[in-house]
């Protein structure tokens, strides 16, 4: 996809990137991501979006509220 995006959590802007070959859509399981130079995982459970390795340096929460962002933005 390509396209730079950005989020304000905790009073601090983070940018991420997505990754995904595919357009994101409804039937969207799982979402890969750049984020401050590291590529991440998301994984949709029961309406969150979780990474399903620990990643150490970036909040959980963050992946959370960026899982909702794309979700809101996508429709899905």
């Amino acid at each position: 996809m390509g396209q730079l995006l950005r989020i304000t959590y905790g009073a601090k802007d983070y940018s991420y990137q997505l990754l995904n070959e595919k357009p994101i859509g409804k039937e969207t399981e799982q979402i890969t991501m750049l984020l401050e130079g590291r590529s991440l995982r998301l994984i949709r459970r029961d309406g969150q979006w979780l990474s399903p390795e620990v990643v150490h340096g970036i909040d959980e929460g963050l992946l959370n509220a960026i899982g909702k962002a794309i979700s809101l933005r996508y429709r899905i």
